[in-house]
């Protein structure tokens, strides 16, 4: 839950209890007219205990939504009691796990990938034993990049974060779709293109760019497209948001898995600024049961490009060029939280990303111009 998110929603109308832990709750800075419950266990709540504290804080208790995966589950409960219509909990576990994700596809030809869960370090060991070709593997409730690898014959397995899911390494174009679904249609959103980090780098599982919407062929748009309409009805989702992330193979379009929530790494912020459809006032619309049409017609069609940056760990002894570059043409937003002196760690290189700059505009070729011209305007220098 962001402030944005509790603003949007008392904007359609709605009283707003947010339920996080202590930590969260006391930077959010929560708008007039809302409240927070600071709980550390909250995640252990039954959906009823949820339920009455809503009813006791403002009054009732019509709906729950979340767009972070941490509370997915509970807040599927929550709305299955409630009778709010949204994913069941089965289907919101299903596309956490991402083993049972997998096996609920191996009925479907189109969609099926060989895959293998590895409970332990000496299933894991016998598995490299056998392992013919190379392949991903990544734990198997992970999120973002954490936690995936590639492996082959002759490798050593990982000491913890069990179980894994490994499945042949595919060769192609990374992608996202974001998407909208209500009682089972599914609107595509948009496509999205992922940058990543150099082959065998550290980095090479952590995006550091996004365009969107990505330039396809009608033939390929389509193809994906088509795919993803198709493996949301397998998998069940029925309502709400999904970011469903495919590699575009020679073989065409193959799922390597999706969330019931918008794309993280800034997607939602390109989505906004190509097309003005805010992803979170959508979905505020429809688990209010609004009319979600308003909040999913595009506004206007741009092009629009996050990049983040990747300087070397360490401690800043000088930069320049932020507050000349935030004025650049085209530059809708730029980031950077370091000033001279400040240590620079690994975890915000791989993980927080907290410096990026976005920019929008009519076509690809002037944003990436844009970023171009960004990069040229920024200097850092960081000592390791």
């Amino acid at each position: 839950m962001t402030r944005h998110t509790v603003e949007e929603a008392t904007r359609l109308g709605a009283d707003v209890l947010v339920i996080d832990t202590p930590t969260f709750v006391s930077i959010l800075d929560l708008p007039a007219g809302s409240c927070a419950l600071a709980d550390a266990d909250y995640l252990k709540r039954s959906p009823e205990s949820i339920v009455a504290i809503a009813r006791a804080a403002i009054g009732g208790a019509d709906a729950c939504l979340t767009l972070t995966e941490v509370a997915m589950s509970l807040s599927a409960e929550v709305n299955a009691l409630l009778g709010v219509p949204d994913n069941s909990p089965e289907v919101v576990r299903r596309t956490i796990d991402k083993s049972l994700m997998r096996e609920s596809l191996d009925e479907t030809p189109q969609l099926r990938l060989p895959w293998l869960r590895l409970g332990c370090q000496d299933e894991f060991a016998a598995f490299l034993r056998e392992a013919r070709e190379t392949y991903i593997v990544k734990p198997v409730a992970g999120v973002g990049s954490e936690g995936v690898k590639r492996y082959q014959t002759g490798d050593s397995p990982p000491s913890d974060g069990y179980p894994y899911l490994a499945e042949p390494e595919l060769r192609g174009r990374e992608l996202s779709v974001e998407a909208f679904s209500q009682h089972g249609q599914h609107t595509i959103i948009g496509l999205t293109s992922t940058e990543l980090g150099t082959k065998g780098d550290a980095t090479e599982f952590v995006a550091y760019g996004h365009i969107f919407p990505v330039a396809l062929s009608p033939a390929e748009a389509r193809a994906v497209e088509d795919t993803v309409r198709t493996f949301l009805d397998v998998v069940g989702v029925r309502h709400g948001l999904t970011h469903t992330e495919i590699i575009l193979t020679a073989d065409g379009p193959k799922v390597l898995e999706t969330h019931t929530r918008h794309g993280g790494g800034k997607i939602r912020e390109l989505v906004q600024a190509a097309l003005g459809i805010d992803m979170v006032r959508l979905a505020l619309a429809a688990r209010l049961g609004l009319a979600p049409a308003t909040h999913l017609t595009p506004q206007y069609h741009r092009v629009a490009a996050v990049r983040f940056l990747r300087p070397s760990p360490g401690r800043v002894r000088a930069h320049s060029g932020v507050h000349r570059a935030r004025y650049l043409p085209h530059v809708v937003q730029l980031e950077f939280p370091w000033h001279v002196g400040d240590e620079i760690t690994t975890e915000e290189v791989l993980g927080d990303r907290p410096a990026f700059v976005i920019v929008a505009a009519d076509t690809q070729q002037q944003v990436e111009e844009a970023l171009a011209a960004v990069q040229e305007e920024l200097e850092l220098v960081v000592q390791e």
